[in-house]
């Protein structure tokens, strides 16, 4: 389980995360149990469908710092009785090994 920074991201509540490691590769995902939405004004939505997926993926390296990358496929949920598409999106992250 991980709690992202809500005074980042908006989101309150946690997530799970599941995946392995093998060798240098390191793939997860994070499954959200509700759906969080930007609108067009830039406020966040919260929908009680789960939020698909976010498959993060890295390669381990010999310094401290992990960089990578994620995606949510393409997918449908229903917001305020409406369908709306999500994704695909695709983005970088980062992280410092302790």
């Amino acid at each position: 389980m991980c709690q992202d920074d809500p005074a980042i991201s908006q989101i309150d509540f946690p997530a799970d995360i599941f995946g392995k490691l093998d060798g240098n590769q390191l793939i997860f995902s994070k499954r959200y149990p509700k759906t969080v939405l930007q609108d067009n004004f830039g406020k966040f939505v919260k929908a009680d469908e789960a939020q698909p997926d976010v498959i993060y993926q890295a390669k381990l390296g010999n310094n401290s710092k992990i960089l990578g990358t994620w995606r949510i496929e393409r997918t449908f949920r229903k917001l305020n009785g409406m369908l709306v598409e999500i994704g695909p999106i695709t983005g970088v992250w980062w992280m410092d090994r302790l």
